[in-house]
């Protein structure tokens, strides 16, 4: 038997690949020929690395659970520091605490107790999950109320991330330590160096929803007056027979497009039941109406579009809408007079229909300085109206000015074209500044909003909505 096969057979694993072939005697028979083995590097994994950030909002839908309104208290720890509950006899510099108020818990397991064989004690535990913001560590407290009203002391067993990224939420499980006793809470309050205040809407909105007690009282005022100015606002301009928000202290009704279409826009109508009611009017039929506005630009808060959009507008007559039928247009609602744009449309169909250029004659708004009591004693404005001739050296600026002082659309000419001076008012410092990505000054808007209620008719038509949406915006920043 030869120790060499003649007819080798391939080895297991041993890869042939006919275009490696080699054929040193073509004559050789085919048996013969040898077989150069592919070979193959070995797999290189390496690894990723995804730095992307996870807005909080995103992570909301994996905090599943029912809600528990808690007071939570997060232990402050050093390297140091151990982690254990509440010791009453420990000094207060020794463990120290900081309070989470109004926090809400996400209940996974409800309270459940078991009791142990040997020393027949029972023991009531929990868990749930925690939103992301707030880091559980094992010590930490939660005074609780459980269902038959009765203030519970519990502290936390077990912490456990909920993912690899960054801001994460928490599980915990947690154990009744007893009814909370007035040492205990005592003991608790004394250890407290800070308190914060959990406001779960500004998780929706990706802010922080962890404020001080000032701050949340300041947006909590701010919140009442935006209530009450809305309110006031929808039930002052509506009109019930227009179904419209309509221009007050006009020879004849009014309408102002614009303002109609941004204030259903700007306002959920779950806000005010009003405004379910408005109708803005079909105004489609003129394509000066798809031009922007400075509405536009405070709606995007990007002061580049004021240079794009409508700067000059004029009351004109509804006449020039006779030729447009349409369902719900204007000029067949009884309406008499609409803003309507000063400048040329720069869209690209204005070049290749003449029946856009035509001319449309108009007039200047008119203002009666009239007040909503015409008995002043009743209500007097402060402060509404300055000296419009003032000099920005000499003088503080005013809250307001008139809205049809110039041709320009509700602010000044140096409102669109900031180099020719400054700001007619305080008002107008304020919304600039805003499109300009600077931070709102709540000081300044909660002024005008204070004061707004006492401005002419005219003026709350316009700068109301305005105030609104700035008054808006800082709420939902936390500003």
């Amino acid at each position: 038997m030869p120790i060499v096969s003649e007819n080798p057979k391939k080895p297991p694993g041993m890869v042939t690949d006919q275009r490696t072939l080699v054929h040193p005697n073509r004559d050789a028979p085919s048996d013969h020929i040898p077989v150069r083995p592919g070979i193959h590097p070995e797999g290189y994994g390496d690894t990723i690395v995804d730095n992307r950030y996870e807005p909080r909002d995103t992570l909301l839908t994996f905090v599943a659970g029912s809600s528990w309104t808690v007071e939570y208290f997060q232990r402050i720890l050093d390297k140091n520091s151990a982690l254990e509950p509440q010791q009453i006899g420990l000094p207060a510099p020794y463990q120290q605490y900081k309070l989470y108020k109004n926090f809400e818990l996400k209940v996974t397991t409800p309270l459940s107790s078991t009791q142990n064989p040997q020393t027949k004690e029972m023991t009531v535990t929990g868990g749930a999950n925690v939103y992301p913001g707030l880091t559980p560590n094992k010590g930490d407290m939660i005074v609780a109320t459980n269902a038959d009203g009765a203030r519970l002391l519990l502290t936390v067993t077990t912490s456990l991330r909920m993912s690899i990224m960054k801001d994460t939420g928490h599980s915990i499980e947690y154990q009744v330590v007893e009814y909370l006793s007035q040492q205990n809470e005592s003991d608790l309050r004394k250890k407290t160096i800070e308190t914060v205040y959990f406001v779960k809407d500004y998780l929706f909105h990706g802010q922080n929803p962890y404020l001080e007690e000032s701050q949340l009282h300041r947006l909590q005022d701010l919140s009442k007056l935006y209530k009450r100015l809305l309110a006031d606002y929808l039930g002052t301009f509506f009109s019930t027979e227009f179904q419209v928000l309509m221009i007050p202290d006009q020879p004849e009704p009014a309408y102002d497009h614009y303002i109609n279409k941004k204030v259903i826009t700007w306002f959920s109508q779950e806000e005010h039941p009003v405004l379910q009611r408005v109708q803005p009017l079909n105004m489609n039929s003129d394509l000066a109406f798809k031009m922007t506005t400075v509405l536009d630009a405070i709606e995007q808060m990007d002061a580049s579009l004021l240079y794009t959009s409508v700067q000059e507008v004029l009351l004109a007559n509804t006449a020039y809408m006779r030729d447009y039928p349409a369902l719900n247009g204007i000029f067949w609602s009884g309406m008499r007079w609409m803003i309507y744009p000063k400048d040329r449309r720069t869209d690209v169909d204005r070049h290749y229909n003449a029946r856009w250029n035509s001319v449309v004659y108009g007039q200047r708004l008119a203002n009666n300085n009239l007040p909503r009591w015409s008995n002043l004693r009743r209500q007097t404005p402060v402060n509404v109206l300055g000296d419009l001739g003032y000099t920005a050296c000499d003088q503080e600026l005013p809250d307001i000015v008139p809205v049809n002082q110039s041709d320009y659309y509700i602010f000044s000419r140096n409102f669109y074209q900031p180099t020719n001076g400054p700001m007619a008012s305080k008002f107008e410092v304020l919304v600039r500044e805003s499109l300009d990505g600077k931070a709102i000054n709540v000081a300044v808007l909660r002024m005008l909003a204070e004061q707004a209620q006492k401005w002419y008719n005219l003026e709350r038509f316009y700068y109301t909505p305005i105030l609104l949406a700035l008054m808006k915006v800082a709420l939902i920043r936390g500003s």
